[in-house]
């Protein structure tokens, strides 16, 4: 009898991590290798305070690195250790026969779903789909290897080879590996490259929704995967639940509608600057704000960051199927004012610069906002210091990334308010979730009709029974305990 164990995104949004053990094929998968940012929080604080020099002592015993049982029942080691040598330090990978994780299917890039892939053991091959194969990668082998997350994406402290095995899977194209029949179908949400998954086994077959919506510029893949999965007629279905406990119905649409009024408005009071701050991975986000951008004729400007991701993606022959990405060739970039500082810096800036962008670059030294000849709207991810910046009094500040979740993240917002009101910004906060709301959620199960619901990723699993009792077998998962399937 297969067994799925949950290991993280239980009781809390984020931090899935799903185990899938085989005994008769001897096989064991994952599902998503995601950071738990609540236990991350109870010892870590980045910048300032951030796990660097142990796995087992600072990833391990303070449980961000789950303990996992393998086949058999057995405790393993399945991640990667650091030691330190005279110069530099050295990967100690797991001895044979300490881990049996073959592979590891990723739903999406976002750190609550893949962050701990860097710490594995480099026996486990890891999947995801192409663009955030492209974007990930892209985005470790840019970092500033201070953390031990950066440290162990690469072979060793001098090497810039990739440790792990990256593998890129295609939407609707079956995987058969080891016992199990993989379908990932393309969904929804607030980066691209997202998926869900249809997994057969010899005795059933379940679903797992990854992080979905049904309101996005890429609502009809979501709605695609819920008549794939009826078709299959699952046993088990395991779907997220973000906004089980509150849910705001905005259309990505609407952000693109009132972000693009909001502009119009601000220019015609005569304001010269708008700023807008995005989720580092939204692509959706990032290409709307350059396409209200391109259509007001005002200059374009993105931090480094936000144009390294747009250069990682586009080097994809492929366009995506539902974003125009903005034309880097048409925007200017700002290489400088970073929060960070260090090395970083330089890495992003080489990395376009080898790209052919760098006569694009604008020194933020030298942005002079009144003698700009037109408008211009800056986008950031959070590599923008606004302190170094000092936009005018009466510049917009439109804050587009997803609504606040736990008490840190209202503390940001709340950082982000009080920085808006002490340089005299006019501050919106404009954002359309991520994630499926409680009557989207509704429909899809009415829908696929599974025989058993597990909920993760949401902070009211209990909500699910009550709802969805007379649906179907509502089985509420407990963390680290085996479940028979």
């Amino acid at each position: 009898m297969p067994l799925l164990t949950f290991y993280g995104g239980v009781g809390e949004i984020g931090g899935n991590l799903i185990s899938l053990r085989l005994e008769e094929d001897r096989s064991h998968f994952l599902f998503d290798a995601g950071l738990s940012f609540s236990s991350y929080r109870r010892f870590f604080d980045f910048p300032f305070r951030i796990p660097q020099e142990s796995v087992r002592l600072e990833l391990v015993e303070t449980a961000i690195l789950p303990k996992i049982l393998g086949l058999k029942g057995r405790p393993i080691k399945y991640y990667a250790e650091l030691a330190k040598r005279r110069e530099g330090y050295e990967v100690i990978e797991p001895s044979e026969g300490e881990t049996d994780i073959g592979d590891v299917f990723v739903s999406h890039m976002h750190s609550d779903h893949s962050k701990l892939c860097t710490v594995l053991g480099s026996s486990s091959t890891i999947h995801m789909g192409e663009l955030a194969s492209c974007l990930f990668l892209n985005n470790a082998s840019l970092s500033s290897r201070i953390d031990l997350f950066s440290k162990l994406f690469f072979r060793d402290g001098k090497s810039r080879k990739v440790r792990n095995s990256y593998r890129c899977f295609g939407d609707r194209r079956k995987e058969k590996i080891d016992g199990l029949e993989i379908l990932p179908l393309a969904v929804d949400h607030s980066t691209p490259s997202s998926f869900g998954f249809i997994v057969t086994y010899r005795t059933g077959t379940l679903a797992y929704t990854g992080d979905i919506r049904f309101h996005g510029n890429a609502a009809k893949l979501s709605f695609d995967f819920i008549d794939r999965t009826r078709e299959s007629e699952v046993d088990v279905l395991i779907t997220e639940g973000t906004n089980m406990g509150e849910s705001r119905p905005q259309k990505e649409s609407d952000v693109g509608r009132f972000a693009s009024d909001l502009i119009e408005r601000s220019i015609g009071a005569g304001n010269r600057l708008t700023l807008v701050k995005v989720s580092p991975a939204d692509i959706d986000r990032i290409s709307s704000m350059a396409s209200i951008a391109k259509k007001l004729d005002s200059e374009i400007i993105l931090t480094k960051g936000v144009a390294s991701t747009i250069c990682a993606a586009s080097s994809l022959k492929e366009r995506l199927r539902f974003v125009k990405l903005p034309d880097l060739k048409e925007c200017n970039i700002l290489v400088s004012g970073s929060e960070d500082g260090g090395s970083s810096v330089d890495r992003h800036v080489k990395y376009l610069e080898e790209a052919g962008f760098g006569d694009s670059f604008i020194k933020l030294s030298r942005f002079e906002f009144e003698k700009a000849s037109r408008h211009r709207i800056v986008i950031s991810r959070g590599d923008l210091n606004l302190f170094k910046l000092k936009p005018p009094p009466r510049s917009l500040y439109i804050f587009s990334t997803s609504e606040p979740v736990n008490e840190e993240e209202e503390f940001n917002l709340e950082r982000e308010i009080n920085t808006a009101q002490l340089l005299g910004l006019l501050f919106y906060h404009i954002h359309s979730s991520g994630h499926a709301s409680s009557l989207d959620l509704v429909e899809m199960v009415k829908n696929i009709k599974p025989k058993r619901l597990i909920p993760i990723h949401t902070e009211n699993p209990s909500a699910f029974e009550k709802i969805f009792s007379d649906y179907c077998e509502v089985v509420l998962p407990q963390k680290g305990r085996p479940i028979e399937i």
